[in-house]
């Protein structure tokens, strides 16, 4: 059975937080057969809007690790990861977004954006 692959965009502005969520989807990478998970991370609104337009701009987007609490974009367009995520919702309809509040783990998030995949 081929395996589908999900494509993540992790965004925060704290990379320990992004390697913790990786490693936890590259265990399920290995435990389950149905999925590989193609990773990419962003620390910056700038760097998301980059991801955004060049790497997203040829494959889908399923899915969005998104910290609410990223610091304010440049230009001020942005001032929270919650802005971040209505602009991703704008550009593309389908991704499940998971934001992320200081106070949630790895373990925790885990069971929510696993049972948001499967619905899809």
């Amino acid at each position: 059975m081929e395996r589908k692959e999900i494509h993540v965009l992790m965004v925060d502005d704290h990379k320990m937080t992004l390697v913790g969520y990786s490693s936890a989807l590259e265990v399920i990478n290995k435990e389950d057969s149905d999925y590989t998970f193609k990773i990419h991370h962003a620390t910056t609104f700038e760097e998301a809007l980059h991801k955004l337009d060049e790497t997203f701009n040829y494959r889908p987007l399923h899915l969005v690790f998104l910290d609410i609490q990223l610091p304010k974009h440049t230009d001020k367009k942005y001032q929270t990861g919650e802005d971040l995520g209505i602009e991703i919702r704008k550009r593309f309809r389908t991704p499940s977004l998971l934001l992320l509040p200081p106070s949630t783990t790895t373990c925790s998030s885990r069971i929510y954006w696993r049972a948001s995949i499967r619905k899809g």
